[in-house]
């Protein structure tokens, strides 16, 4: 039975996320070389524009976690500078609507076609943001399984 449940959700999960992933690909295209980052989750353009990665939370620039240990250190910068790693280079993003902020969501591919949202969460360095959408669902529990970036520790998104 329970089997049966876990499957239903997980088919459940899959159709949502193709359904927010197929809503995204029907709007424009951007192509970045080498964005400036200026958090785990924003990207900006050589013309000053800001991007948010699609259904993405991560810890603000200053924010700070504690380590298996419990010592503290920069977890936002931390996630800021894998985000630096992973956009550096040419970016294909497909932008889908607009966050809180009046920021426009985009969802960016590195030049491997690898999802930078992905890698950061499946990482440890972000949360999926379930309130827009389940696409990192499966990346978060992976990367709590293994202990992965800020799951090695204490830590808090707003």
């Amino acid at each position: 039975m329970t089997k049966k449940i876990l499957r239903s959700l997980t088919v459940g999960t899959a159709l949502l996320s193709l359904g927010a992933i197929s809503a995204m690909a029907q709007s424009a295209n951007l192509t970045m070389s080498s964005p400036e980052v200026v958090d785990a989750r924003t990207l900006e353009d050589d013309s000053g524009n800001l991007y948010r990665l699609y259904a993405v939370r991560a810890p603000g620039i200053d924010a700070t976690c504690e380590d298996a240990k419990g010592e503290p250190y920069e977890c936002g910068k931390q996630a800021r500078q894998k985000l630096e790693h992973y956009a550096s280079g040419m970016l294909s993003c497909t932008k889908g609507g607009v966050d809180e902020d009046g920021i426009e969501l985009v969802r960016c591919f590195d030049f491997a076609n690898r999802d930078l949202g992905s890698r950061l969460v499946r990482n440890g360095w972000a949360l999926p943001d379930r309130e827009v959408s389940q696409v990192y669902v499966f990346e978060e529990l992976e990367a709590e399984a293994r202990k992965s970036g800020m799951w090695n520790g204490r830590f808090s998104i707003r």
